[in-house]
């Protein structure tokens, strides 16, 4: 054997490290739990929703999924916004995905905004 790749055995400690990290993502996944950011995809159950009436549409064709897909697109303009407001006034990249305690206050001001069409910041972000 060739003395020039010495690096492609790992040991087994480092092995081990690795499939107990797969492991753990797999469990989440499988609890259906994201193993994402939560902002990585903020209509995540808009999308699920929209995907299920489609697929009950296949067994019901008189379904509308209007109603959903709408949903979907609000949810996205709504995020888009808050993202450009993010940029503008608070001095944060596009890319620079909200903390908890900030993403939380985006969401409860998210109903105010599907009313109005008109954002408005949390006072204390």
């Amino acid at each position: 054997m060739s003395s020039l790749a010495p690096n492609y055995k790992q040991t087994t400690k480092e092995n081990k490290e690795e499939q107990g990290e797969l492991r753990e993502l797999q469990l989440k996944q499988d609890a259906g739990q994201s193993i994402q950011s939560d902002f990585s995809n903020p209509c995540k159950r808009e999308h699920e929703a929209y995907g299920r009436c489609i697929t009950d549409k296949k067994h019901n064709s008189f379904l509308n999924c209007d109603d959903y897909l709408q949903n979907v697109k609000n949810c996205e303009k709504y995020w888009k916004e808050v993202q450009d407001y993010r940029v503008k006034y608070l001095d944060k990249s596009g890319f620079e995905y909200p903390k908890e305690e900030e993403l939380e206050k985006w969401k409860s001001k998210m109903h105010d905004w599907y009313i109005t069409k008109q954002l408005n910041p949390p006072e204390d972000i």
